[in-house]
């Protein structure tokens, strides 16, 4: 891409930009209220602080959706990134799992309204999502519920859409977790599990705008750039075809201040964060 500022991270580069935001492609869909607690922070802060994480190569935004809708919300026509390269073995992507706490009745009528149909054990359930031989799998201890069809991953997630909804009807809390969480096989609370998404169908869900849920996907990058700052006054501009003047407005903002480097386990604006970041506030 090359219009912007590189910061090198042992070896893999992390390029700030100042982008259109109709350049940038989505491949998850947002949670309103997320959106909205963003737009707020946003217009009040009246500066994007952190940028929006992106494929250099598609434009597909990795991490960052909602900071991406809250900005259009607000009238803005460019936005803050940083582009890396998806194509970097380093660049890692894997998946969020649903989970709820249920009593083992519950479990069965919840998957019966879910058509997952197909009982069997917990391990063999896994195996078969894991491989796509069927679409989803709800696990509950040993025991297992599965799709009986092969639909695809989209159809996959579009279980994941339909157990949100029916979670949120029956006032159920769902968690997000982590798939490499140690005690996901914990009795009492039944998991979602859908297979693991790749790197071509996260791009080809956003360049052919069939996204998935909302907190689908986890990114992750060896290191990442946070409290940069970048004024809502040039992010309201309308974007020229000459790029010269963003990227010295990015020059100026970025030369304010050094950026501190902390490693992982860092904690900022209350997330812990498992990569290195460089931190830009003053």
């Amino acid at each position: 891409m090359r219009i912007g500022k590189v910061v090198s991270h042992l070896g893999f580069e992390l390029e700030l930009a100042i982008l259109p935001l109709e350049k940038l492609r989505p491949h998850e869909e947002t949670i309103p209220a997320a959106v909205s607690t963003l737009r707020e922070e946003l217009l009040h802060d009246e500066v994007q602080f952190d940028p929006v994480i992106v494929d250099s190569n598609t434009m597909t935004i990795l991490d960052g959706m909602h900071r991406h809708r809250a900005l259009i919300e607000i009238s803005a026509k460019s936005c803050l990134v940083c582009a890396v390269d998806y194509t970097d073995k380093r660049v890692k992507v894997s998946r969020w799992l649903r989970s709820v706490s249920l009593q083992e009745q519950s479990v069965e009528s919840l998957s019966r309204q879910l058509h997952l149909t197909l009982e069997r054990k917990r391990d063999e359930a896994i195996e078969m999502v894991d491989l796509r031989k069927c679409s989803a799998a709800l696990l509950w201890g040993e025991k297992a519920y599965l799709f009986p069809d092969q639909g695809g991953l989209f159809q996959s997630f579009k279980i994941v859409k339909s157990f949100d909804s029916l979670c949120s009807a029956l006032k159920l809390e769902v968690s997000l977790e982590p798939d490499d969480k140690p005690d996901l096989h914990e009795v009492r609370r039944a998991i979602l599990y859908v297979p693991m998404p790749t790197k071509a169908d996260v791009v080809h869900a956003a360049l052919t705008s069939t996204f998935f849920p909302p907190k689908s996907t986890r990114h992750a990058i060896p290191a990442r750039p946070l409290g940069i700052g970048v004024p809502l006054e040039i992010l309201r501009r309308q974007p020229s075809d000459d790029t010269i003047d963003m990227v010295s407005e990015l020059e100026r903002i970025l030369g304010k201040t050094t950026p501190r480097r902390l490693g992982p386990g860092a904690i900022y604006k209350g997330r812990k964060y498992e990569e290195t970041i460089y931190l830009y506030e003053p």
